[in-house]
C-alpha cells in the first residue's frame, strides 16, 4: 500500500531578509565569538557583500535551482549554487569591506532548510524524499560539507572586516 500523498505545497516566496536571518543564525552557533559585523546584499552597504542572485528561485515552489559553478576554495572543489560570476573571484577583500561574489546566502539556505525535500514531489515508497533524488547525488558531493565551505568563505569575509580571527565552536566528544 503506498502512503497517500502530501498536497502540493503554495509557493512561500522566502525573503532576502529571511535567508540572511537564516543562516546568520547557524554561522554565529558555528563561530560564537564572531563580532557581529554588517552582511547583506548590496544597496544595504554592508561591511560583507554578498552577491544577490537568489531571490527569483526562492520566489517559487521549484525544488531545484541552476547547476552549481565549482570553485577552488582552500584547495578543495566545492559547488557553488546561485553563482552567476564564475570568473570573478569569490572573495574580493578591500579596506574595511569584502565581497563575496557567489550567494553563498542564498545556497546555504537552499541546503539547511531543506527546500528540496519539502519542494520535491520525489518520494519513496514510505513517504521520504529519495537521496537518488537529491543535488547531493546528483552532482557528487554527498560527503563534502558544503555549507561548511559556504562558512569559511564568510569567516574569512568577517575576520578581514573586524580585524579579528574567528574561532569554530569545537563540540566536546563523550565516551557512550
Amino acid at each position: 500500500m503506498s502512503p497517500p500523498l502530501l498536497p502540493a505545497p503554495p509557493p512561500v516566496p522566502v525573503s532576502a531578509e529571511v535567508r540572511l536571518a537564516y543562516v546568520l543564525r547557524h554561522f554565529y552557533l558555528a563561530y560564537p565569538g564572531a563580532p557581529m559585523v554588517s552582511v547583506g546584499y548590496a544597496g544595504l552597504q554592508p561591511q560583507v557583500e554578498i552577491a544577490e542572485v537568489g531571490s527569483a528561485f526562492f520566489a517559487t515552489n521549484a525544488p531545484y535551482p541552476a547547476p552549481p559553478q565549482w570553485r577552488e576554495w582552500q584547495g578543495q572543489r566545492v559547488p557553488f549554487f546561485f553563482d552567476d560570476a564564475p570568473a570573478a573571484p569569490l572573495l574580493f577583500l578591500q579596506e574595511n569591506q569584502a565581497f563575496i561574489a557567489a550567494d553563498i546566502i542564498s545556497a546555504a539556505f537552499y541546503l539547511l532548510s531543506g527546500w528540496q525535500e519539502y519542494f520535491s514531489s520525489e518520494r519513496d515508497q514510505h513517504g521520504r524524499f529519495p537521496y537518488a533524488a537529491s543535488v547531493q547525488k546528483k552532482y557528487g558531493f554527498v560527503a563534502l560539507p558544503v555549507v561548511n565551505y559556504y562558512f569559511d568563505v564568510l569567516r574569512a569575509a568577517v575576520e578581514h572586516v573586524s580585524g579579528q580571527p574567528l574561532q569554530p565552536r569545537h563540540l566536546r566528544r563523550h565516551r557512550f
